[in-house]
């Protein structure tokens, strides 16, 4: 049987290639960048070598399985996942592919592999994307880049560090767009933007601030995690910017 394995690589490019060089001594074939394919009797072998790098090993299954992240119980399941794994390319427009991956609801598993539920969520607006729209897209930068369904986390242990980092990373934007507000309530105030770049600017925020509500909300739903909270905090600041460009410029349609 095929496994497949995904790390976080090593910031310094000697140690990385080290790491490779052992991977490919155990028979490892390297898929996209951190993301590889072992043989199962070199499972132990390969996890040994990549102990201190945060791994995480997957493998396929014909039945799609559900999630199970039960309270309480000491293996918990994400269920089956759509894997994409890609590898950065000179032309790619880095900016374009972090636009699309604030709009997609996936765990971030690796540099370049990122994980989408199985089962397809809902999203009327079409604003979100999803794997099929997020293949498309890499496909443009990178024609070697691979979509492998129906994988499920065999060390489960590391499920929680998955979760956790995701709802981080929520948390991480909501800050970014709180902060965009007040930066922008002070330029605004200090006359060092004009209307139309005031209501440019406030009409990206909220734009950016509906995307983390919308998906937030699919991971409160796939992932079970409470994100209520989080996305709420953004409220005062955009109010107050709301009602200051009001104040000095009459309202704006944002």
């Amino acid at each position: 049987m095929v496994y497949y394995v995904t790390y976080r690589p090593p910031l310094d490019l000697e140690i990385r290639r080290q790491v490779e060089e052992q991977l490919n001594t155990l028979g490892g074939r390297q898929i996209r960048g951190s993301f590889w394919a072992i043989s199962k009797r070199d499972l132990l072998a390969a996890r040994t070598v990549l102990q201190k790098l945060s791994p995480l090993l997957l493998r396929r299954t014909r039945e799609i399985r559900k999630l199970d992240l039960a309270n309480g119980k000491e293996q918990k399941d994400l269920g089956s996942l759509i894997i994409i794994a890609y590898k950065a390319t000179k032309d790619m427009k880095k900016e374009k592919v972090r636009n699309w991956l604030r709009r997609a609801p996936c765990l971030r598993l690796s540099p370049g592999v990122y994980a989408f539920p199985q089962r397809r969520f809902f999203d009327k607006t079409g604003r979100l994307v999803n794997a099929g729209s997020f293949w498309e897209l890499v496909r443009q930068f990178d024609e070697d880049a691979v979509i492998i369904p129906r994988l499920v986390v065999v060390n489960t242990k590391a499920v929680d560090r998955l979760i956790d980092e995701t709802g981080r990373r929520v948390v991480k934007e909501t800050t970014k767009i709180i902060e965009g507000y007040k930066t922008l309530f002070k330029k605004a105030s200090q006359d060092d933007v004009n209307r139309q770049h005031a209501v440019e600017i406030a009409r990206r925020i909220r734009r950016r601030f509906v995307t983390i509500k919308k998906v937030a909300a699919i991971y409160e739903e796939w992932l079970k995690l409470d994100l209520g909270s989080t996305v709420m905090k953004p409220y005062p600041a955009m109010r107050k910017v709301r009602l200051m460009l009001e104040e000095k410029y009459g309202t704006p349609s944002w």
